[in-house]
């Protein structure tokens, strides 16, 4: 499935799942961020920041990650809890987006980062995080 149809699909799963998406919402040079309040979520997305419907795809995945996992801060938090949220959001983006067996096919032809990338139809350093995680939990050889 291409980027687009897997963003399109993201988004219905988002709206179903109850969060409050709104795209077209200038958020600064993040581009993307999600807000909790009162255990209702809402993720905020400039689409206009993103090159690529797969960027687009893997920010709103992170997002999205950040209601699933409940890992939501206050902007001030100390800079190891907002890293390790950070972290659980990559994380659940990663599982969601490129499982382990996938990842793995595609590593057996060999090849770069960038490579991986053209042929997974993902960003280059989204296929980078998910090589890096899916080593660290013992997923890949």
């Amino acid at each position: 499935m291409d980027a687009t149809s897997l963003l399109v699909e993201l988004y219905c799963q988002a709206y179903a799942d109850g969060i409050s998406v709104f795209s077209r919402y200038p958020v600064g040079e993040l581009g993307a961020a999600t807000i909790e309040m009162n255990g209702r979520y809402a993720v905020f997305i400039d689409d206009e920041q993103f090159g690529t419907a797969a960027d687009e795809l893997c920010a709103l995945a992170h997002e999205c990650g950040h209601v699933h996992t409940g890992a939501t801060h206050a902007v001030a938090s100390p800079y190891d809890l907002i890293e390790r949220h950070e972290y659980r959001a990559d994380r659940w983006a990663i599982h969601q987006l490129l499982p382990p067996e996938r990842l793995q096919k595609a590593l057996g032809s060999g090849g770069e980062c960038w490579q991986l990338a053209e042929e997974l139809g993902l960003p280059q350093h989204f296929i980078c995080k998910a090589i890096d995680l899916y080593r660290a939990e013992g997923r890949l050889q």
